[in-house]
């Protein structure tokens, strides 16, 4: 993972728990042999790139609804030399797989903590990237169901999410139907990762 990233300021600017993530998914990818690999929400490209640069056999699909930071992720793989990776703008609603593992950071910031934020001045992220709707959970209600659609049999999905919002995601996929649904703690040893399989 020791690479530099472009991320300005119409990207979310990777942190350790991103990194957390990566790592997380890298040793997914390499145990499991994942060749097709989805990225939901890519910002800079920072997860799609990492696993691109570990995993060079597998094909990544990288997509943000922000064009800005479409453009961001596709000047970091140039930069890089990366040839396995597409960058797509758009939903990743309207993704279809199969995949072999489906990563994400979505927004999961509560929409009353990201305007106190803006208020203070010290939002230097994009909304669009950090605001997950009242409860911070908006975008996990239709990503968990729809990687549920994407994800190959024995498909993994790896998600990063807030202080606190662990144990409502397990309960969301649970009931969309997933199982070995497990914790990755950050380096203050909080729960703020969560990885599940598609039987």
């Amino acid at each position: 993972l020791d690479f530099e990233l472009e991320a300005g300021p119409e990207v979310l600017r990777p942190r350790g728990e991103t990194e957390i993530l990566a790592e997380q998914a890298i040793a997914i990818a390499a145990r499991e042999g994942c060749k097709r690999i989805a990225d939901w929400g890519c910002g800079s490209g920072a997860l799609a790139l990492a696993l691109a640069a570990k995993m060079p056999a597998a094909r990544i699909e990288a997509c943000d609804l922000s064009a800005a930071a479409c453009a961001t992720a596709r000047r970091n793989l140039g930069r890089l030399g990366l040839e396995n990776v597409e960058v797509r703008e758009g939903d990743w609603l309207a993704c279809a797989g199969p995949y072999d593992l489906i990563v994400s950071n979505p927004p999961y910031v509560t929409s009353a903590l990201s305007a106190r934020l803006r208020e203070a001045g010290d939002l230097a992220d994009p909304l669009l990237a950090l605001d997950g709707g009242p409860d911070g959970l908006a975008c996990f209600g239709g990503l968990i169901p729809h990687a549920w659609k994407c994800l190959a049999p024995g498909g993994t999905l790896a998600c990063e999410h807030g202080i606190a919002q662990h144990e409502r995601i397990t309960k969301m996929l649970a009931a969309a139907g997933f199982v070995s649904i497990s914790a990755v703690r950050d380096y203050q040893q909080l729960k703020r990762v969560i990885v599940a399989r598609r039987p």
